[in-house]
């Protein structure tokens, strides 16, 4: 039961759209703001967006992010001088038809990783090279280049994917693979390769092969995987200044073309989406049998499923390593862009996820001012909040646009990650921003779900995301703005962000502290009112009300509440119905 618990008067003052229907929502254009800061989402293709949608953007989110022309970036903040719109970037990976040669005329800059061991010490003008396993159950795997020269094709007529270059790296040397023989694990191949020297390398040196993002790594698209563009796709080492150079240069560009700022994607402590050359998972955490644990000797624990080499520690990067080399990246970038602008345009990210936490690469700090970066970031985004959409359904959904199946919800597991790691950043007063749901084009489905579905979904996610918010923090939460497709594709906000709910009541350390008493629903105290909310996937029954509140769907005074799975509640002090 809830004890000494005030009851309130209290009158909206913003009107909204009420009722107990689904298919009512509010007028977000006459309605005031909301009661806590969000942001938006803006995927697709932006250019029939009407003028009062406009508005509706730049009076109700802080900022949002997506394609839009010069004049419509000048209308929305000629209507809200501090709105901001930001536009996404991708510095993670580098491919494509433009950037594949770009990645391989900086080799050097390059991601690597572990393929294995030289097994004896080799000359500078030895050309066959033997290579000990990094794991029993793993021999090394390697694809010989299937072109003369030094640079994958670039004629789509000859796709890269079957017509390319791969080399291995040992210490500051470039070699071409000519040939590998799977039998004896050796390969032959091209010393001093891209202009390095050969030298000689002792035996149980580190020998090393680029990576690739999974979306584009060279061999037979009929064989394990498929790539479907033609164009291969590597990945910057975070210590390197590749990445950070893309990321001055775009954000210049962009901030020329009448942007606020720009959003990155996957900035982490680990590199998304990297595989080998046969398009294996190089950060797999599957623990494989080692005969040899002397070649461990000085790697974290948090190496030894890892591949991605660290050439600085002669070691495979930690998450912390990444991590770290990629604050430092970040602040020389804006350092330059202060120099080329005067100023630093706002520098929004993704993803927070449990690389939150120190011992998995404490991504905290890239929301902190520390020793290596005295900028955070302006937001750092936590994707996928309390749900995400599938593959294969957004696949169904691009074929033939018929897939309306709800998001997947994040396990109750999960879902208690998540809210804790927000609780631990806003009681920091640290600009961690939720997405609920992806932060990608796959919004594009999520805008066309009917509004029962999407609207108990956004109330599951705000209520979610009202357990952590604190007073004084930066809080905000990320939603797609628009709903429906096509010339029904308009900006929508449902009542629940209007609602008066006040200022959190209580901040307890742990999220177990809001645990409802012999229930699986956590709830808290508002200054007028209460949120409640089910992570788990059955029903909550009987959560007694005490004294009882009004449930503003519905203006009726509730002692009791059933909470189905995965689903929030908000109940309110007694208040005025506004009169639309």
């Amino acid at each position: 039961m809830l004890k000494g618990w005030a009851v309130f008067v209290v009158v909206m003052s913003v009107a909204v759209g009420w009722g107990s229907g689904a298919e009512k929502v509010s007028d977000p254009f006459n309605s005031g703001v909301p009661a806590y800061t969000l942001y938006a989402i803006a995927s697709g293709d932006n250019s029939g967006v009407s003028d009062e949608d406009l508005r509706g953007l730049a009076t109700q989110f802080s900022f949002v992010y997506g394609k839009f022309s010069q004049e419509q970036m000048d209308r929305m903040r000629e209507i809200n001088p501090k709105f901001r719109v930001l536009d996404y970037i991708n510095t993670w990976n580098i491919g494509g038809s433009d950037m594949q040669p770009y990645a391989e005329g900086r080799r050097g800059d390059l991601e690597y990783y572990l393929v294995g061991f030289l097994t004896r010490d080799i000359g500078a003008g030895q050309r066959r090279i033997g290579i000990k396993a990094f794991f029993d159950d793993y021999p090394p795997r390697l694809r010989a280049s299937t072109i003369e020269g030094d640079i994958s094709s670039t004629d789509r007529s000859r796709p890269a994917g079957a017509n390319y270059v791969t080399w291995l790296r040992i210490g500051d040397e470039l070699m071409r693979i000519e040939d590998f023989d799977a039998e004896t694990l050796a390969a032959t191949v091209t010393r001093g390769f891209d202009g390095t020297e050969a030298i000689a390398h002792e035996a149980g040196e580190a020998v090393c092969h680029p990576t690739y993002s999974s979306n584009g790594v060279p061999g037979d698209p009929k064989g394990e995987f498929v790539n479907r563009e033609g164009w291969l796709c590597y990945i910057a080492d975070p210590a390197s200044t590749l990445r950070w150079d893309m990321l001055r240069d775009l954000t210049l560009e962009r901030v020329g073309r009448g942007y606020d700022g720009v959003w990155i994607d996957c900035l982490g402590s680990i590199s998304f989406g990297a595989v080998d050359v046969f398009a294996k998972n190089v950060n797999s955490k599957r623990t494989h049998r080692r005969s040899d644990e002397g070649v461990m000797e000085g790697w974290g624990e948090a190496s030894y499923h890892r591949r991605v080499w660290n050439f600085r520690e002669n070691r495979p990067y930690d998450y912390n390593d990444h991590r770290e080399y990629c604050e430092i990246g970040l602040t020389r970038a804006y350092r330059e862009l202060e120099r080329e602008l005067g100023y630093v345009p706002m520098i929004c990210a993704n993803n927070i996820g449990p690389g939150y936490y120190p011992q998995m690469g404490d991504r905290k700090r890239y929301m902190m001012s520390t020793e290596v970066k005295p900028r955070g970031l302006d937001a750092y985004c936590m994707e996928g909040f309390v749900g995400g959409i599938g593959n294969e359904q957004f696949d169904s959904f691009l074929r033939d646009k018929s897939s309306r199946r709800g998001p997947t919800m994040v396990d109750a597991d999960g879902w208690r990650v998540q809210v804790g790691i927000l609780m631990d950043a806003y009681q920091d007063g640290l600009c961690a921003a939720p997405m609920m749901t992806q932060a990608g084009w796959k919004t594009r489905l999520f805008e066309v779900y009917g509004d029962e579905m999407r609207q108990a979904y956004e109330l599951y996610a705000y209520a979610s995301f009202l357990l952590a918010v604190e007073k004084d923090a930066p809080a905000m939460l990320g939603r797609p703005a628009f709903g429906g497709q096509g010339r029904q594709r308009r900006v929508k906000i449902y009542p629940h962000y209007y609602w008066p709910i006040g200022e959190p009541a209580e901040t307890k350390k742990e999220l177990e502290g809001y645990r409802a008493a012999g229930h699986v629903s956590y709830w808290r105290r508002f200054s007028n009112g209460l949120v409640i909310v089910n992570p788990s996937g059955g029903s909550d029954n009987g959560i007694v009300i005490d004294p009882p509140l009004i449930d503003p769907a519905t203006g009726k005074k509730v002692r009791s509440v059933d909470l189905p799975a995965n689903s929030g509640k908000m109940l309110l002090g007694e208040f005025v119905v506004p009169r639309i």
